[in-house]
């Protein structure tokens, strides 16, 4: 197995078992409690524009949003940033398994200095293209192009 390829499938298993679903038998009951965060594609006619979300599960209101031609982290962190900035903190941001979200980056932004005592509280669940039976977006939207 090539090492680049071991090294995410050891951040992916470090995120799950260090960042568990904490939302299963919540109930949530104000604003800024959970938001949720997630990436979606939208097919072009040559290649992919991404749309990423953050709402607030109370409210539904969409607290941060963005769309870039490349799906990386520093892109995700800056739509945090946007939203912490306007809307100030949640308790808890829920997000999928996918890159973007397991990174170093990403989670020392949610978690701040004192890892004992976080900003805010990370919950993860999901994989990433799960709605997409776990398949890359190209396989299912260009499977018919040529």
């Amino acid at each position: 197995m090539p090492e680049k390829v071991r090294d995410k499938e050891l951040q992916s298993l470090y995120a799950k078992i260090k960042f568990p679903c904490l939302l299963r038998g919540l109930e949530i009951d104000h604003c800024n409690q959970v938001w949720e965060m997630d990436i979606t594609y939208i097919p072009m006619r040559k290649g992919f524009m991404y749309l990423a979300a953050i709402i607030d599960v109370f409210s539904r209101y969409i607290v941060g949003w963005g769309i870039s031609n490349t799906m990386d982290t520093e892109w995700c962190m800056g739509i945090v940033q946007e939203a912490f900035r306007k809307h100030g903190r949640p308790e808890i941001f829920n997000t999928d398994q996918g890159s973007q979200f397991t990174s170093k980056d990403f989670t020392d932004m949610l978690i701040g200095d004192d890892e004992s005592n976080p900003l805010v509280r990370i919950s993860r669940d999901g994989h990433p293209h799960s709605s997409l039976d776990y398949k890359q977006p190209s396989k299912i939207y260009y499977k018919n192009a040529a």
